[in-house]
């Protein structure tokens, strides 16, 4: 008899445990709670921290995402905001500092916020996009990442692809002159990815 009563008691404890869970995560979604998504492309996974889904106002209009490079060899990626409407008065920045990325207040007028962006086998870029929108709860766009893919092969194309880039150089570019053979340093400017030898 007491074992009968200990079996129906630990079945309606995990009856309840389970009814928990799924209120719990019915409530998340109701309330818009961003889902963590990981996505794997070509070597690349891509952890959408805070969900890929862009709108004017989350939590504090900050997304955060990482790309690693699971693969053997350097990968080229970029990150786009996909599905935008024709919206006006959007301004994002993105930082990282492992990609040397501190793009401030960009106005959003197309879907691409960063192309060209390099990274080495076993690495992770961690990045941080924070959107600026007088706009109330209005889905901005879907936050993409890709392989970046050469659509047609350039003469800059074909250096960058056959030069070991260097990301952290001893010479502060635009500043020094550079005093040792570096090769092609690969650098941020007001227009984002740039290149010098």
């Amino acid at each position: 008899m007491k074992k009968h009563k200990a079996v129906i008691a630990i079945t309606l404890l995990i009856l309840l445990f389970a009814l928990t869970i799924v209120l719990v995560i019915r409530h998340a979604r109701l309330n818009n709670e961003p889902e963590v998504k990981v996505v794997v492309k070509n070597g690349l996974s891509i952890n959408y921290i805070d969900g890929d889904q862009i709108y004017s106002d989350n939590k504090d209009n900050t997304y955060s995402f990482s790309i690693t490079n699971d693969g053997s060899s350097e990968r080229y990626y970029k990150i786009d905001i996909t599905d935008l409407p024709k919206i006006n008065n959007v301004i994002y920045s993105l930082y990282s500092d492992e990609a040397k990325i501190n793009k401030k207040d960009e106005k959003l007028n197309n879907e691409n916020i960063l192309e060209y962006a390099v990274i080495n086998p076993g690495e992770t870029h961690t990045y941080k996009l924070k959107i600026n929108s007088s706009l109330k709860k209005t889905k901005i766009g879907i936050l993409t990442v890709d392989e970046y893919t050469f659509e047609q092969e350039y003469f800059a194309q074909t250096v960058i692809l056959n030069s070991n880039l260097v990301q952290a150089p001893q010479t502060v570019v635009g500043t020094e002159l550079a005093t040792a053979d570096e090769g092609l340093i690969q650098d941020i400017d007001d227009d984002g990815v740039t290149y010098y030898f």
